[in-house]
């Protein structure tokens, strides 16, 4: 039946059929519609572009399936059901859709986020003070480098930047950290890119250096406090120890009495979380052996012992806190800094980041009605679907609010009703280190939404479409299991209840789980890299096309060296890695041959041109070709594989073509282009693209190519025969028949090397709201908030990480492999993914010590069908000089014209360009050059145009003229005082400071032309110069030059 609901949210699990669901309830609303162009009045918001095209594709699949009366079609059969229409009527309507969409394709909304807040903040750019034509950088690192590299160009020259960053490097230093502080500066800029960090980081922009210094005062003045309280403290109980006779002895192990020996030296190994200091009250301070009298004693004094115990725990954890705040507040004002370069830097190259969408449209939009958001928008949307909700930040969800609240609180012009639909699954949110807030998903999966509407419907989607039953069956009991290890009781009911997927009509699979010995690292890593390679091989063996397996890690590193690994022992792998432009031998060869050519004589570049070219021009001995030339001079070698390889290369012709075409002429002179795949096409995509965007030349893109190689990739679908690679966080919304997850091994909640921001009282602070302290267990004593805030992080963190197993977990479509390490635990603690199998073994009676393998299933006969691949057909690559073409441009040429007059014009216009370029004599001759490159002369008239400005530059009455040291100003604008504007062809002022005037001239001599001079020379006297020197030189047959 029609849809009745303005708010509805689909719970989709993995594998549920949700992009199913959302393109059905979007056709749904455009085939209840009476408007033919209804499709205007949807926006389908999701992540990614492949999920755009995915999404736009079903949709037009589907409405061209309609339309030709497919029966089979279940959508079309169960949304006729739905809506209570004959599946003819739909036809009919989906056929005038499909149209009116293919007619006009650019209003069909299905669009990722970052897309749909870009078309906004163009519409706002004035409104936001930004420039109308600002540019997109999706290269956030490198403009972060560039802010960090800003920052320390002004060390040395700004007194406070200088010291701030010299205490920086200190602190590092005393940290026994290198004192290059570069890296540093790098890591802590990235929270300039966090929506995270936004909040606290918008409260630093009024402050100032000098807010930062009055700020370390006080936490010096705060440190000192406490540090003095303590020793006052440590030494009165002391002092009590000993005015009661009370000796270590006298105390159990002398426990108590060593606490405050410690605490009075300061030892920084002092812990508070030992036996006896959380039994305190309990505690017996003393042993059978103790004397009657110091029983007595202690007995007598036990309820201050433990006052004093308190109070010192106290005063150290703030000590702690004052501490760790002063340690950071450098890292802090170095934050700020960055902060203000980035953004002079934005505004100075006219970009936004990113990054920057969100921040920037929440503040404005959040005054401005949706009325007037739509009417500056062009559009009005009255049916939203988002996908993925799960993984929407905080602010992207709050600059859609206004445009959907109005949506739903308007009255519908259509018989379908205004509406919002949601799908996500918080046990998918894996983003949250980019802003992504499960907990958003779950308050609405709760009915708590911000608007005034009760007319809001929570569905779950059931059933798992994806997997094979044993899969399905393996993964609902695993993850229902787990969820008792979860203290959030919201997340622990999510995986409680969550976990109960139907299956559909696929039978059988196979789960299994092999655990290695725990170890280091160094340990466990071959064991892990084995256990794939014999698991590869079995699969292969068995006949399983290995197209159709995927290899899941956590890190990327891991990735790599599993791709390492299989292609060691002749496996064809698809990786992030393999596909990184910077993987291929020749672009290596090619960056490396333009790097010689920035910075000559490099032994260690010079190396991968050598062994790229030992290879490819087979030299039969390339060690002794590799030792003979590996430390020449970089100009040599070029002449040597010039003389011996005919490998014929100049630095100087390089210089003189733009960058692409100076790539290119690289290519073709050492015989590259045969070798030219799609890694040297991304290459030369990424020069060409740095070439528009920015006029620093060769230097600057192998600048940016160095920062950013390992992101730069080609798109390449799965190969036939080749094993894939990828990590679960790349591997989000698609699914593998076979899947193999070695690494399994990961803490739940992994030591946190981050810092958090801690809430403070500005009046107590230097009117500073945050402040940032290190993230560790002590933070759980910084009072109520630094528990809450431990405690919150240390949930999300178990969360996160049971997320992300889910995720690989769930990919498989029929087989599931999962390489973890089992190690003893006295404690039966559990603190990473082996310890949840073997948690799980247990408790479901399967746990054998001496066993390392279990398996759920029967793995039968591989049943997933290949997937058919596109034929594909490699385009060579082309390239030659532009001077072989034999091409001249001639539409600028002054000779086309066969009107006398206007030939006479286009002369003289043509000698006033040409001489306008020439600052000193000897400059002559590269001027012709770069007018017949242009196309500002024909070659034709090469000979006879470089004769004229001979003449000119050799005639008499000029020798003392076109001199490097003089000053010259050719075709210069000047503003009289009565507002006039005058160009004189060319004014040079000599050593002594006499300018001299030159106007050239065509044709004979006219008293108009003295005329000109005369305004020239007075306005020259009006801006103070003295009386110059003027010639008028007649550029004809014969060099006229007269001094008037």
């Amino acid at each position: 039946m029609p849809q009745t609901h303005a708010f509805t949210i689909f719970n989709a699990s993995a594998g549920s059929g949700k992009t199913y669901t959302l393109v059905k309830e979007y056709l749904k609303v455009l085939l209840q519609s009476s408007q033919a162009n209804k499709y205007k009045q949807l926006l389908a918001i999701t992540f990614t572009n492949k999920a755009v095209f995915e999404m736009k594709s079903r949709v037009l699949d589907s409405l061209q399936s309609f339309a030709n009366h497919d029966a089979n079609n279940s959508m079309l059969l169960a949304i006729a059901e739905e809506l209570n229409r004959t599946p003819k009527e739909i036809a009919k309507q989906a056929s005038e859709v499909l149209t009116n969409i293919i007619h006009n394709y650019a209003a069909f909304d299905i669009v990722t986020i970052d897309t749909f807040t870009h078309r906004i903040l163009r519409t706002f750019a004035k409104d936001l003070q930004l420039s109308s034509n600002f540019e997109v950088s999706l290269q956030a690192k490198e403009v972060l480098r560039q802010g960090v590299d800003a920052l320390i160009d002004r060390a040395g020259t700004d007194q406070e930047i200088t010291q701030t960053l010299v205490d920086f490097a200190l602190e590092k230093a005393d940290d026994d950290k290198s004192w290059d502080i570069s890296l540093d500066l790098n890591t802590i800029a990235k929270r300039l890119l966090s929506e995270n960090d936004l909040k606290p980081i918008s409260e630093l922009q009024s402050k100032t250096l000098k807010d930062f210094t009055h700020l370390k005062s006080i936490l010096h003045k705060k440190v000192k406090q406490t540090h003095t309280e303590i020793q006052h403290l440590a030494t009165a109980m002391l002092d009590l120890f000993e005015a009661e006779g009370l000796e270590k002895s006298d105390f159990t192990r002398g426990t108590y009495f060593s606490y405050w020996e410690k605490l009075l030296k300061e030892d920084k190994n002092l812990k508070f979380d030992l036996k006896w200091q959380n039994e305190i009250q309990e505690y017996s301070f003393y042993t059978k052996a103790t004397t009657h009298t110091a029983k007595a004693t202690i007995d007598r004094l036990k309820p201050d012992f433990i006052a004093a115990f308190e109070k010192s725990k106290a005063l150290w954890h703030t000590h702690y806190k004052f501490e760790s705040m002063l340690r950071l507040l450098t890292p802090l004002s170095v934050l700020h800094l960055i902060h203000q370069e980035l953004e002079a830097l934005k505004k100075e190259e006219n970009i936004v980041l990113i990054s920057d969408f969100n921040k920037q449209i929440f503040t404005y939009l959040q005054k401005q009605p949706a009325a007037f958001i739509y009417e500056r928008l062009g559009e009005r949307y009255t049916n939203y679907f988002i996908d993925e909700f799960q993984d929407t930040s905080i602010l992207q969800w709050r600059n859609l609010i206004p445009l959907i609240d109005n949506a739903l609180e308007s009255q519908a012009t259509d018989t379908v009703a205004n509406s919002l639909l949601l799908v996500g699954d918080p046990k998918q949110a894996i983003y949250r280190w980019r802003g992504g807030a499960a907990e958003q998903f779950i308050d609405l999966t709760q009915k708590e939404h911000p608007f005034s509407l009760e007319n809001i419907e929570v569905a779950s989607l059931d059933t798992n479409w994806r997997s094979h039953k044993n899969v399905i069956a393996f993964n609902n009991s695993f993850f229902r299991h787990i969820a008792a290890t979860l203290d959030n009781e919201v997340y622990r009911a999510i995986y409680h209840n969550d976990n109960k997927q139907h299956h559909n009509f696929r039978e059988g699979g196979q789960v299994r789980l092999t655990l290695v010995p725990d170890g280091t690292v160094e340990e466990k890593t071959p064991l892990y890299l084995e256990k794939v390679l014999a698991q590869v091989t079995a699969l292969e063996k068995e006949g399983i096309p290995l197209e159709q397996v995927c290899i899941l890690t956590r890190k990327n590193k891991q990735g790599a060296m599993i791709a390492q690994h299989l292609s060691q022992h002749n496996y064809k792998v698809v990786s992030p890695d393999s596909l990184l432009i910077d993987a291929s031998a020749v672009v290596q060869c090619i960056d490396a041959i333009l790097r010689l050519i920035a910075r000559p004589d490099q032994p260690e570049v010079t190396i991968t041109v050598l062994e790229y070219l030992a290879n490819t021009l087979e030299i039969t001995q390339p060690y002794h070709f590799l030792k003979t030339w590996v430390h020449k001079p970089t100009q040599e070698i070029f002449e040597m594989l010039a003389q011996e390889y005919q490998l014929n290369f100049s630095i100087a012709q390089f210089e003189q073509y733009p960058l692409y075409e100076g790539v290119e002429y690289v290519i073709r002179s050492f015989n590259l282009s045969e070798q030219c795949d799609a890694f040297v096409m991304g290459y030369l995509d990424e020069i060409y693209s740095f070439s528009q965007k920015h006029s620093s030349g060769l230097g600057g893109f192998l600048q940016y190519y160095e920062d950013t190689k390992d992101t730069l990739s080609i798109a390449a679908a799965s190969q036939k025969g080749a094993l894939q690679v990828m990590s679960i966080h790349k591997s989000k919304g698609l699914e593998f028949a076979v899947v193999i997850y070695p690494f399994a091994d990961t803490e739940l909640s992994p030591n946190p090397k981050d810092a958090v921001w801690y809430p403070v009282s500005p009046d107590s602070y230097g009117g500073f709201d945050h402040l940032l302290v290190r993230n560790n267990k002590q933070l759980a004593a910084f009072g109520l908030e630094g528990q809450a805030i431990f405690e919150r992080l240390q949930e999300q963190e178990h969360f996160d990480a049971i997320n992300l197993l889910y995720v690989a977990m769930t990919r498989a479509v029929e087989r599931l492999y999962i390489f973890s390490s089992f190690r003893e635990s006295k404690t039966h603690t559990i603190t990473t993914y082996g310890d949840l199998f073997v948690d799980y073994l247990k408790k479901d009676g399967l746990w054998e010590t001496d066993t390392a393998e279990y398996t759920w299933g029967d793995a039968g006969t591989f049943k997933t069908a290949p997937k058919p691949f596109a034929q594909t057909t490699a385009i060579p690559f082309y390239s030659s000089a532009k001077e072989s073409h034999h091409i001249e441009v001639i539409t600028k040429a002054a000779f086309l014209w066969d009107d006398h007059r206007q030939k006479a014009i286009n002369f003289g216009n043509l000698i006033h360009e040409l001489m306008a370029r020439i600052n000193t004599r000897d400059q002559a001759e590269g001027v012709i050059a770069e007018a017949l490159s242009e196309g500002l002369i024909a070659a034709s008239f090469e000979e006879e145009l470089s004769g004229l400005l001979e003449q000119v530059l050799a005639h008499p009455d000029l020798k003392e003229l076109f001199q490097p040291e003089h000053q010259v100003y050719t075709e210069r604008p000047i503003l009289a005082q009565d507002g006039s504007i005058h160009i004189p062809d060319r004014i040079e002022v000599k050593a002594d400071g006499t300018p001299v005037i030159i106007d050239y001239k065509t044709g004979e001599p006219q008293e108009s032309h003295e005329f000109q001079l005369d305004r020239y020379t007075e306005i020259l006297i009006e801006m103070g110069l003295p009386t110059p020197e003027r010639k008028l030189v007649y550029v004809n047959d014969q060099i006229t030059v007269l001094n008037i």
